[in-house]
């Protein structure tokens, strides 16, 4: 018969340590697991100082956009809710990622449109191919 976990109230048969796999965070020896690099209480950086500074540009730019484009720019069909909430990047983030000549100022039903309907969406030039 398998061992049922240590937290109270928790009837999940437990695997190791005494607490089953919801619940071993509580275990004793959990912190002895964690990474000698790694500081207690500190998230570790997962992105460069470069790309924080672009970040920041892009959040600052895309706040401008909008303001200046209010309206969907696509209004593919007639679910559109025509106010602009989303920046499509027609030719995607790689290095156009700052390139306000490659976005587009649209809804979130017409962006969920493009990127399901990607050929389309080329077709309708709301999208470059990315494929050269």
């Amino acid at each position: 018969m398998p061992k049922i976990c240590k937290h109270d109230g928790c009837a999940n048969p437990c695997f190791g340590g005494g607490y089953c796999k919801y619940h071993q965070y509580l275990r004793s020896d959990s912190s002895k697991k964690a990474s000698k690099n790694t500081r207690q209480g500190t998230k570790p950086n997962i992105f460069s100082g470069k790309k924080i500074r672009e970040n920041e540009m892009y959040k600052n730019s895309r706040e401008a956009y909008l303001r200046e484009h209010p309206l969907c720019e696509a209004r593919i069909n007639f679910d559109c809710l025509r106010q602009a909430s989303e920046i499509h990047h027609r030719r995607g983030r790689g290095k156009y990622f700052l390139d306000i000549s490659t976005w587009l100022a649209i809804c979130p039903i017409c962006h969920g449109w493009i990127t399901e309907h990607s050929k389309e969406a080329i077709a309708m030039g709301l999208s470059d191919s990315r494929v050269k």
